[in-house]
């Protein structure tokens, strides 16, 4: 009997204190810091995280949002918590 080894088809850990959630306006995974709840890090190749748990819950979409403004919404939540997160890491 052979026993399983951890070679390159083993699981990827699961990155602890993120979750990510599926904006269908934009066809995007987002990143989301558990913690503070906050938007970190959009992904825009339409694929998922890998190693992070997606959150069950029901993203509402609104048809009247083209997916230009719901991409520079995304991007304006991301900048914008960057730059509170460097302020806070400054002071």
């Amino acid at each position: 009997m052979e026993v399983a080894s951890k070679g390159k088809s083993s699981r990827k850990p699961v990155a602890k204190g993120f979750t990510q959630v599926f904006n269908p306006a934009t066809g995007n995974y987002l990143k989301r810091d558990t913690e503070t709840g906050k938007f970190i890090e959009v992904k825009k190749d339409g694929k998922p995280f890998e190693g992070i748990p997606k959150e069950k819950a029901i993203v509402l979409f609104n048809p009247g949002i083209s997916k230009e403004t719901a991409s520079k919404a995304e991007e304006a939540i991301i900048q914008y918590n960057l730059k509170k997160y460097a302020r806070l890491k400054a002071a």
